[in-house]
């Protein structure tokens, strides 16, 4: 009897406990993260294109100081913008993976777009001067 007592009183202990992670909360809108995630991922890949046509060493000041404008632009920090990372990766996967889908289509529109607007330069442009266009126009938009 003492037996099923006790198994009893532990189903109930861990039947009252709160659901994993259900202390998280986003910080900023999932709007706002989207758009923070989208411009992340841009400027990253800007930066290691940079970093391939131009063989240099990779800089972690250089992408910091990337990764911190594309914050101001969107009026955050990275403690903001990592714990709504957080809350979607652990308590709210689908809207996570709802969230990079939302991008995938986006990029795939911005590529689609941008071929289709592409000038023919009278002159040729370095590659190093096309990169930091690109980060420009990325970055103020």
């Amino acid at each position: 009897m003492q037996k099923y007592t006790k198994i009893a009183l532990i189903l109930i202990l861990f039947g009252c406990e709160s659901p994993p992670y259900a202390e998280l909360k986003p910080a900023i809108s999932q709007e706002k993260f989207a758009a923070t995630l989208l411009d992340l991922h841009l400027a990253e890949s800007v930066k290691n294109a940079d970093i391939v046509y131009q063989f240099h060493q990779f800089n972690p000041t250089e992408k910091k100081q990337i990764f911190l404008s594309v914050f101001k632009k969107h009026q955050t920090d990275s403690a903001a913008f990592f714990k709504t990372m957080d809350y979607y990766q652990k308590a709210n996967p689908k809207a996570y993976e709802q969230i990079l889908q939302g991008i995938v289509l986006k990029l795939d529109s911005m590529i689609n777009q941008n071929k289709s607007q592409i000038p023919t330069p009278t002159t040729p442009l370095s590659d190093s001067t096309k990169l930091r266009e690109t980060i420009s126009r990325i970055l103020n938009r």
